[in-house]
């Protein structure tokens, strides 16, 4: 501490969670003056802080935390906090301009309203039926919003002339508008061309829905459309202004990068994209593509070559050179199909990403090397946090998501569940917050395993086990085991034979995305809001 001024510490904690900050600083009393620093709260991160439920937040913000200087507050799937306690932590904070709280308990009741006078950016997930307030209760708290993500988890029977009308007629303001349908039941979709209409200075528009979204052209606005991803039943599309574009129209002409290709991989990435319907990488990472026509100075860090049916070498061979290639070498998300690994995966991939004992391969692998691609992809990209593996075919996916090894998820007609915990119980160092476990069938029975993987990981914060072919029995006799290690309201341990959306079981939306199969890989994300 003697070495080093009090500002360099704080350049180094102040990108540090929120979580990660206060235990940094309990750490030693020395550090605690740091949770007293204006530039270091300013920025208050909790979104998607799974471990916070050991936290009293409130007690700690309010005695431990120079709360009157946090700006920014993101507390997103922290589902598990009382309503009153999200009020009592908003209520806190006086110089409160940001506040993202999807997949929580807080909404758009008239308490809630009161709440957002000052904000200038508002992320919230709401049921229609919450906007009850008068017209004037939203003009008074909403004035000075020009932000707002707004996620509608349920629909049913709401009255949506009124929230069109008396709601967002209200926003007029508003430049930067997230709309996130998603509704599991309702069928109707909402009226995004009024939205449109009414809201004359919207500079973004990103739609993100569960149902069939028909052709969205919003151009006599001056909206284009840049982006537009469907994974599974959802459909993403973002709209920018035109003025605010550094490039022309974007059109859907297949082309080549350049008229010279500069690099193996170059060339390799027209092939995929000529195989593909859409760029399979990140909004980001696409506009700098069409700006400069060109992967040659750019490292990926997400990359989904999901796709149906148009396996062949030369697509396969095409990935595979992008894979192995320096450009991939900073990724962190991926998406791949069975036919690009070309065998049975499922111990190579346990073996890869709880071991890693295989040497980097320079360049590409010839052709006797083909079966232990997924070896060399995972030596080339050792900074993965995020794997999922699909079929070519329909939209069965096992996925893996490590920080290190943090969410697997594995989907296949048969588990042996005994030999699956134990290798995750092999593991010293594995940290297991999700897991999500789907098959047919399983031979054995032993909950020994299981039992050991719960007492060694007391941080995983979801289990989800489901076996078709097990009887009333089983399902009982897992599910007690489970419901002895439920020890807050956070954790959420299930054993069912199927689970489907609109289940009678509450599954909460902060991981909705992991057990019903959305892709996390190069979509437009609303938790980054």
């Amino acid at each position: 501490m003697d070495i080093l001024p009090c500002e360099i510490w704080e350049e180094v904690v102040k990108n540090l969670t929120a979580l990660d900050l206060i235990n940094f600083c309990k750490s030693s009393d020395e550090f605690l003056f740091l949770l007293r620093g204006k530039n270091v709260v300013i920025n208050f991160d909790l979104g998607g802080c799974f471990a916070a439920h050991k936290e009293q937040l409130y007690k700690q913000i309010s005695q431990e935390v120079a709360y009157e200087y946090i700006k920014r507050l993101n507390i997103n799937k922290l589902y598990w906090l009382t309503l009153e306690e999200i009020r009592d932590i908003v209520r806190l904070l006086p110089h409160l301009e940001e506040l993202r709280a999807l997949d929580t308990i807080l909404g758009m009741r008239n308490e809630d309203v009161n709440l957002y006078r000052k904000l200038k950016k508002l992320a919230i997930s709401v049921e229609a039926d919450q906007f009850t307030s008068p017209r004037e209760l939203y003009r008074d708290n909403l004035s000075n919003l020009r932000s707002l993500c707004i996620k509608f988890v349920t629909k049913y029977r709401a009255d949506f002339r009124r929230i069109y009308y008396m709601f967002f007629n209200e926003l007029r303001k508003l430049d930067d508008l997230w709309i996130y349908d998603a509704d599991d039941v309702e069928v109707q979709s909402l009226r995004y061309d009024y939205i449109v209409c009414n809201l004359r200075n919207l500079q973004t528009l990103v739609i993100k829905s569960k149902t069939n979204l028909t052709l969205l052209d919003y151009q006599p606005f001056g909206l284009l459309k840049i982006y537009e991803r469907r994974r599974s039943n959802i459909t993403t599309i973002c709209y920018v202004l035109s003025v605010k574009l550094e490039v022309l129209q974007l059109n859907n002409r297949k082309r080549s990068l350049s008229e010279v290709f500069e690099s193996r991989t170059e060339k390799s990435w027209n092939v995929v994209h000529s195989f593909l319907t859409e760029i399979p990488c990140t909004l980001k990472t696409s506009l700098h593509i069409y700006k400069s026509k060109s992967i040659k100075n750019l490292d990926f860090n997400e990359l989904s070559f999901y796709h149906t049916r148009v396996c062949n070498s030369t697509f396969i061979n095409a990935v595979i050179d992008i894979l192995l290639s320096k450009r991939s070498r900073s990724l962190k998300k991926l998406c791949l199909t069975f036919c690009v690994l070309q065998g049975n995966i499922e111990i190579r991939l346990i073996n890869s990403l709880i071991y890693r004992k295989f040497n980097i391969l320079e360049g590409n692998v010839d052709q006797t090397e083909k079966q232990n691609v997924f070896r060399h992809v995972i030596n080339n990209c050792r900074h993965l946090t995020d794997l999922e593996i699909v079929s070519c075919l329909n939209n069965d996916k096992m996925e893996v998501d490590e920080i290190p090894f943090r969410v697997p998820w594995f989907e296949s007609i048969h588990i042996d569940l005994d030999r699956l915990f134990s290798a995750f119980n092999r593991v010293l160092s594995s940290k297991l917050q999700r897991v999500v476990i789907k098959c047919d069938y399983e031979h054995s029975s032993q909950l020994w395993p299981l039992e050991k993987l719960l007492r060694r990981n007391n941080e995983l914060i979801l289990l989800v086990i489901l076996v078709a072919k097990y009887n009333r029995h089983q399902i009982a006799r897992l599910q007690d085991l489970l419901n002895e290690r439920v020890d807050c309201p956070a954790k959420i341990y299930v054993a069912k034979t199927a689970m489907a959306p609109g289940d009678d079981l509450a599954i909460p939306e902060a991981h909705k995305d992991i057990v019903y199969f959305d892709s996390n890989i190069s979509v437009l994300h609303f938790s980054d809001f």
